[in-house]
């Protein structure tokens, strides 16, 4: 086990990309990183969950420490897609890319954290935002429609069932491409659909049944009069427009949990 400093972490893994397997600890903010490093290498991910909501170690079923050690040794390796994003350069994330009011609620998050811990900084960065309700006038490309939005939200998830709980989707199929849910109406009260969506979600039911509109497409670009406020993997950006999204498959190697761990 090595500890590598947040600052020095892609240093470190580029000098080890090659290797057969490396195991890194952290959240999905970590994680990005670490694709972003070995993305086209045959070196293997182990995702070792120590963050605060580990979306993409959950999803390839390492929810704890027990069983990333299990995988580290005895998991079955295999082919993942990352999302690519291209705005005068390359970004990449794993599980989602939100475009809208929620790339404000994280900084707002972060800056109050240190004072009152992050679940009551998210409520408090929630509502706040809530309140005030920016609105983002959208313009979205997919190989065969063109859709003009009025909106607070743009969600992109890789692949279909991401929505609103990427941990519990399985990672995409090639080809099945990205999951893209936009909030309809730029009206503060249609806030309350993204909740509606989660009880939905426990009825086997799609972001469709609540009245969040649904695009599915292989890559999409976002324009706009402005820059575009958007997390990958719910850290902040602000890219220039136009924003072309890709879902690239087999892009990086990662271990899912042993069938007899998981069972």
């Amino acid at each position: 086990m090595e500890a590598v400093e947040p600052d020095q972490l892609v240093g470190r893994l580029r000098e080890l990309r090659g290797s057969a397997r490396i195991a890194v600890a952290g959240g999905d903010g970590t994680m990005q990183m670490a694709d972003a490093v070995l993305r086209g290498s045959p070196t293997v991910l182990v995702p070792i969950p120590a963050g605060h909501l580990n979306h993409f170690a959950r999803r390839v079923g390492l929810e704890t420490n027990q069983l990333a050690a299990a995988a580290a040794t005895a998991g079955r390796a295999r082919d993942a897609p990352v999302g690519l994003v291209e705005s005068g350069g390359e970004h990449v994330f794993l599980n989602t890319a939100v475009i809208g009011a929620y790339p404000a609620v994280i900084r707002l998050r972060e800056r109050m954290r240190p004072y009152m811990g992050i679940w009551p900084a998210a409520t408090v960065a929630g509502l706040w935002v809530w309140a005030r309700w920016p609105r983002f006038d959208l313009v979205i490309r997919t190989a065969d429609r063109e859709l003009s939005r009025r909106t607070a939200m743009v969600w992109i998830g890789t692949g279909p069932g991401s929505f609103p709980a990427p941990h519990s989707a399985p990672l995409p199929a090639p080809g099945e491409g990205l999951e893209i849910v936009i909030l309809p109406s730029a009206r503060r009260r249609h806030a309350l659909r993204l909740f509606r969506s989660l009880a939905a979600r426990r009825r086997g039911q799609g972001p469709e049944t609540v009245g969040l509109e649904v695009v599915r497409a292989r890559s999409i670009e976002i324009d706009a009069h402005h820059h575009v406020p958007l997390t990958l993997d719910a850290e902040p950006h602000f890219l220039a427009p136009p924003v072309r999204i890709t879902l690239e498959d087999g892009a990086i190697r990662v271990v899912s949990a042993p069938v007899a761990a998981a069972v």
